[in-house]
């Protein structure tokens, strides 16, 4: 199982470098980044974080990457499903159907020439029960590329999308719940 998805991209190294500028203060409990690491820790254990804005872990064998830009107030989770060359034209309105009404609150996004699942969020807003529902959409829409291309939520018409992976969504509500969180 691989920890660190293999590449690094350039704008993921940018932002480790601005934020590494950008973190000269002290921080505290309601640092967002401390907060970011809780819930990302309460996934994997084992998440690796290469700077003090960026973090990678796995859920369900799944690579996944947080990456949080306090300054902007933004956030990312996003996960690598394919090169993006890798795409044909059907590919590509197949994913944009997705996105109008499968995907949610995720998306699929090309970046650096990767298809990603992904979601972006003002970091400020972020909550506890956000988070871990839009990892397990970002989770979902990575591996239902090829099938039903949903993040295992409810549809908005029109879709052809079932409950997916509902017993992932479940253990994630329940960290967004624990106490500790």
């Amino acid at each position: 199982m691989t920890r660190i998805y293999p590449r690094i991209y350039p704008w993921i190294a940018v932002s480790i470098w601005t934020s590494a500028v950008a973190s000269a203060s002290a921080q505290d409990e309601t640092d967002p980044y401390l907060i970011l690491n809780e819930w990302v820790s309460a996934i994997d254990a084992d998440a690796v974080r290469p700077s003090i804005n960026v973090w990678q872990f796995v859920l369900e064998d799944r690579p996944m990457i947080v990456v949080a830009d306090a300054a902007a107030d933004r956030m990312r989770i996003m996960s690598p499903i394919v090169d993006a060359d890798k795409l044909d034209p059907e590919l590509y309105e197949r994913m944009l159907v997705a996105n109008f009404d499968a995907a949610l609150d995720a998306r699929y996004a090309i970046g650096d020439g990767v298809l990603w699942g992904t979601f972006i969020h003002p970091l400020s807003d972020l909550t506890a029960e956000l988070f871990f529902s839009a990892t397990g959409q970002v989770y979902n829409v990575a591996e239902t590329f090829g099938t039903t291309y949903s993040s295992g939520l409810l549809l908005y018409g029109g879709g052809d999308s079932d409950s997916l992976n509902t017993e992932l969504f479940k253990r994630l509500e329940k960290l967004a719940e624990d106490d500790r969180i």
